[in-house]
């Protein structure tokens, strides 16, 4: 089960900031007092001020020799006239006078004590509902002490959450694990064990249960083959039944299941209770083709952009390579011009030698039409070259992926059904049935030709006209992938407006938001007229000047030499400041911040491995810095295998649980004031950084920005932190 430091239960820091003690253990007067009227001075005044005080911050009673010394020394401090001159005297007073200050802090407070007989049948229901959609134990925790917290009860002791939580999970779970199974037939049941039968030697790639778990590749033109014959190959395992098994289930609860079925073998898949490893098989093949057909459709996207970067490419060549034919034709517009000084009775002459000594009329206008089909940036002829080896390919992905507009406009849907229709006519030319009104002028021009007093769309021309102008309408949303996620309908993912409308009051009382539209507006306008004239006043201070066209434009700061004090100061941070490995900053980092607590078991369960935090901390070093698992074992002399990092990282370790303990190191750091010399936490922008990946990943790509292939990730930027080489520190987002 779930321990306590993983949760949002409430716990004393490891340590105190002198903010925290100003903000949650500071007695104001009215609470002062609170104490003397219901005590009698000494010991007892003291116990019940650290029993408010600790309420207010914990929202439960700790027991008086769980609560940290510095926080009773910080409370002593505050009572020194009315306490005796012995610090050390013990905190006892009486069961019964410490129940009686209990009930006098929760009137105070206007809390209630918990009551499990009163409370469980709210808490049931809620987490009940809960559960439906959250997976981890820890989350539905989570949702108790919220409810609790807002319905105004005493935190009980965290055991009592957990036993509750797990059993309210499990209960949904078999519940599920029962309904799936009523809605499947035995012929679903036999290949769900045919897709569990081990590999016959090791390293067999096409065991199928290793098959279902392939990752996408780079977008290369085989690799998106290879990825249309996964989808196929997934598509032909029972969808209808499989569909129809998975009916009702909410979608996150389908991925949390696929989650942890990646991470085992058919052995482990194996050992699984018969209802529940069928739920995981059956989840994993539907969240499988879900991100199958958005890794295609992603493919899809890079395949066009290199064919249009392609023939960009060859635009550029071609204008180099007639360079030559351009300069010739403008030495005959000169010979040309020059005969305009002579006789009109000789200029006929003239013209016809200066046409025939340079190539003849029929070589000089083809010179020409060369030439102008280069203008404008017309690269769409050159993208028939690249076109034609793939076109089998892409027509094959648009059989096998249902395409959906997202808006009443039709056309492209259309479009595609019309190419769909004569993809194996042998015709060069097509009827002009479509409306071209949904693409641009340029490309009109390149469709339609004219012929026989007709017009007529060049047939390939329009299917890579379609295919470009999909992966616009894909990357707006404006066409939607019936069965991904990615590239799904987006309205189908927005919350209902009456479900909305439910949650709209407490939404505006947390973020401060006002209820009304008029409301509403009013205050943006306030804030952004504000905005302005703070923006304003700023501007006549700051050194920016404005350049002839209006643009704003910020001088070069004068060059400042580093002081004699701060070299001194420098010097004397270097000389104490204890030289430490990587891997020793990390766990220094993990014991401060207790991040590890956000990794474990994709189930959600205690972790059941002996010394799990190193073993988090080594791999989370194992796979940043690129070493892999074999050679963090060989340079910890085997201390930590390599099986078992490999383990924990397939097995504990998922984005979400990387992400929450990102955010824990964040939260830490912002506790302490030493941040705040560099800056206030309210200016903050987002930077971009190159990070190398391996070469054979769909994320990956060439950046001509960086020089290198990799990927992009993106840091939140902010100025309350400072690095040995900036002012300003770097958070990552995802």
């Amino acid at each position: 089960m779930p321990s306590q430091i993983r949760s949002a239960y409430p716990t004393f820091p490891q340590t105190f900031t002198p903010l925290d003690f100003q903000r949650h253990f500071t007695l104001n007067e009215k609470e002062r007092q609170l104490a003397l009227a219901n005590t009698r001075g000494g010991t007892p005044l003291l116990v019940f001020a650290i029993l408010l005080k600790t309420c207010q911050r914990l929202g439960y009673f700790p027991a008086l020799d769980e609560v940290p010394e510095k926080v009773v020394a910080h409370l002593r401090a505050q009572l020194r006239e009315q306490l005796p001159d012995t610090p050390s005297e013990p905190l006892n007073v009486s069961q019964p006078t410490l129940y009686s200050y209990h009930r006098l802090i929760r009137d105070h407070l206007g809390i209630q004590a918990f009551s499990l007989e009163v409370a469980e049948p709210l808490l049931r229901g809620r987490l009940t509902q809960a559960a439906q959609t959250m997976n981890w134990v820890t989350d539905l925790i989570n949702v108790a002490i919220e409810m609790l917290i807002k319905e105004n009860y005493e935190l009980p002791a965290y055991s009592t959450l957990e036993r509750l939580a797990a059993n309210v999970r499990t209960t949904v779970h078999n519940e599920i694990f029962q309904a799936i199974d009523n809605h499947m037939t035995d012929e679903l049941r036999s290949k769900v064990r045919q897709l569990l039968t081990p590999a016959r030697k090791r390293g067999d790639k096409t065991a199928d249960w290793t098959r279902l778990k392939e990752l996408p590749k780079r977008a290369t033109l085989g690799h998106l083959r290879d990825l249309e014959s996964h989808l196929e190959w997934l598509l032909s395992h029972s969808q209808g039944e499989i569909e129809k098994s998975l009916a009702g289930m909410p979608v996150a609860k389908i991925k949390d299941f696929a989650a942890e079925a990646r991470g085992l073998t058919p052995k482990e898949m194996n050992t699984l209770p018969t209802l529940r490893r069928q739920a995981y098989v059956l989840c994993l093949v539907r969240q499988a083709r879900v991100e199958t057909r958005d890794h295609l459709v992603q493919m899809f996207i890079k395949r066009l952009a290199a064919i249009e970067d392609k023939a960009q490419r060859d635009l550029e060549e071609a204008r180099f390579q007639h360079r030559r034919t351009t300069e010739r034709l403008v030495t005959v517009l000169n010979e040309s011009l020059q005969l305009h000084q002579d006789d009109d009775s000789k200029i006929g002459a003239r013209f016809r030698h200066v046409v025939e000594s340079n190539g003849g009329q029929e070589k000089l206008r083809e010179d020409c039409e060369r030439v102008l089909a280069l203008r404008d940036d017309n690269y769409l002829p050159f993208m028939g070259r690249y076109f034609k080896p793939q076109r089998g390919t892409l027509f094959r992905m648009l059989r096998l992926l249902e395409l959906r507009a997202t808006s009443q406009d039709q056309s492209i849907t259309d479009a595609i059904a019309f190419i769909l229709e004569h993809e194996g006519d042998s015709l060069t030319l097509l009827p002009t049935q479509l409306e071209l009104t949904w693409t641009s002028e340029l490309w009109r021009k390149f469709i339609t030709v004219s012929q026989e007093d007709r017009l007529w769309h060049k047939k390939s021309a329009l299917e890579m006209c379609v295919f470009s102008q999909l992966v616009t309408e894909l990357k707006t949303g404006d066409v939607a992938v019936v069965g991904s996620e990615q590239f799904a309908d987006y309205r189908e993912q927005l919350l209902a407006w009456n479900e909305c409308q439910k949650r709209l009051d407490d939404y505006c009382d947390v973020s401060g938001l006002p209820k009304t539209a008029k409301e509403f507006v009013g205050q943006l306008k306030r804030e952004l007229q504000e905005g302005c004239e703070k923006a304003d006043r700023l501007l006549g201070q700051s050194p920016l000047k404005t350049g002839p066209d209006g643009e704003l434009i910020l001088p070069r700061p004068p060059a400042r030499g580093t002081s004699r004090s701060f070299r001194i100061f420098e010097e004397l941070v270097m000389s104490r400041l204890q030289e430490r490995t990587l891997l020793e900053i990390l766990w220094d980092v993990a014991h401060h911040t207790k991040f590890t607590r956000r990794f474990g078991p994709l189930s959600g369960s205690d972790p059941k491995l002996k010394e799990a935090n190193d073993f988090y901390v080594v791999t989370n070093f194992a796979y940043a810095v690129n070493l892999g698992p074999a050679q963090t074992a060989k340079h910890l002399r085997g201390e930590y295998p390599a099986q078992k990092i490999a383990y924990v990282n397939r097995h504990h370790m998922s984005g979400r649980q990387l992400d929450n303990s990102l955010v824990d190191v964040a939260n830490e750091t912002a506790r302490f004031p030493l941040i705040y010399l560099w800056g206030s936490g309210k200016r903050a922008i987002a930077d971009g950084t190159h990070f190398a990946t391996w070469t054979e990943n769909l994320v990956g790509e060439m950046h001509i920005r960086y020089g290198a292939y990799g990927g992009i990730g993106y840091f939140y930027v902010s100025d309350t932190y400072h690095l040995d080489f900036a002012r300003n520190s770097a958070h990552r987002l995802f």
